[in-house]
């Protein structure tokens, strides 16, 4: 599916936030942590997934994707007027665990260890 410039932007930090590069520590896999949603290609599969869903669905993400790029949406859900793609990975990671686009979480390593995701 062909996205927008801004729409794969937002796209590649949503699949960052769910899957970021990590930090990680002496009994743990480097590669594995080291390797983000965008490293790995994610969005562009995601992009590719889109073409098979139901139109009124695939219009719907693309809506939110827009949004996420509206620095005027953000500043309704956050205390920053930014596009969700200029947000630091570490922030974006614990918005989408978090419920909020607020960062609450010194790491994204801890956050995700403490959610029990390893």
């Amino acid at each position: 599916m062909n996205l927008t410039s801004r729409e794969t932007e937002a796209l590649d930090a949503l699949c960052d936030a769910f899957v970021p590069s990590l930090a990680f520590e002496k009994d743990e896999d480097p590669a594995l942590f080291s390797m983000s949603a965008r490293d790995l290609g994610v969005a562009a599969l995601v992009a590719e997934a889109l073409e098979r869903i139901e139109p009124a669905k695939r219009d719907a993400f693309r809506l939110f994707l827009k949004l996420l790029e509206n620095p005027l949406f953000i500043a309704t859900v956050s205390a920053n007027a930014t596009r969700f793609s200029r947000v630091c990975p570490r922030r974006c990671a614990n918005a989408c665990c978090s419920g909020s686009l607020e960062a609450r979480s010194p790491s994204s390593a801890q956050h995700f260890r403490a959610r029990g995701a390893w």
